[in-house]
């Protein structure tokens, strides 16, 4: 069958990953706000179907999908669940949304090197957890199919959207999981420099390197 896709292409460079859709024969969509995005995925990718605007632009050309993905943009949102709604709008019965976020816990110890603070920038205007970014979509009547805390989910719109209340602990949970986390980096920070004082940081790093590769 066709797939209708519609793609944010403002993080990814030109919409790679519409691609192999196209390549399969697919009917593929795709919008971004900025055109220098739009000219790589036509130039370079041979991506046909690009338009300037955003999920209300698609909706007004009347596109409907049976996946949309937003990678690495839903963060940026400002107002997450009136979108919610514009990609409602879009998925046709039964249809599917991927999402790929920052994930809070992975991101901050993987890539920022267990510096929370490292992961926040301006262009973020929320930050997500998977427990977090479910319970968003839950709240627009979206039902989580499978996830990890990298954050990459998938999602299927149901409409139905369930009772959810207010959980402060589970906010000052996350605050303690940063605390321990940040404790975690300054107590590494004095490790390495003990090592490196006593000259055996090298030989520590290449015993880690081949605990790793096992």
């Amino acid at each position: 069958g066709v797939v209708g896709l519609s793609f944010y292409l403002a993080q990814v460079p030109g919409g790679r990953p519409l691609a192999p859709f196209q390549s399969a024969g697919m009917n593929v969509w795709g919008c971004d706000l900025g055109g220098e995005h739009l000219e790589y995925g036509r130039e370079r990718l041979g991506l046909t179907q690009l338009v300037t605007g955003d999920a209300r632009t698609l909706a007004e050309m009347g596109v409907e999908a049976d996946l949309i993905i937003l990678d690495h943009v839903f963060e940026h949102f400002a107002d997450p669940l009136d979108e919610l709604r514009r990609v409602a709008g879009l998925l046709r019965p039964g249809g599917r949304a991927f999402v790929s976020v920052p994930g809070t816990w992975w991101w901050t110890k993987e890539v920022c090197g267990s510096d929370f603070l490292a992961l926040l920038q301006n262009a973020h205007c929320f930050q997500y957890d998977l427990e977090t970014l479910s319970e968003t979509f839950a709240r627009s009547g979206f039902e989580r199919l499978h996830g990890d805390e990298h954050v990459t989910a998938v999602f299927r719109y149901t409409g139905t959207i369930p009772s959810i209340s207010p959980a402060p602990e589970r906010a000052a949970g996350v605050l303690r999981g940063l605390g321990r986390l940040e404790r975690h980096r300054k107590a590494r920070r004095v490790v390495s420099g003990l090592l490196r004082g006593t000259g055996l940081y090298g030989v520590v790093s290449r015993w880690r390197n081949r605990v790793a590769q096992r």
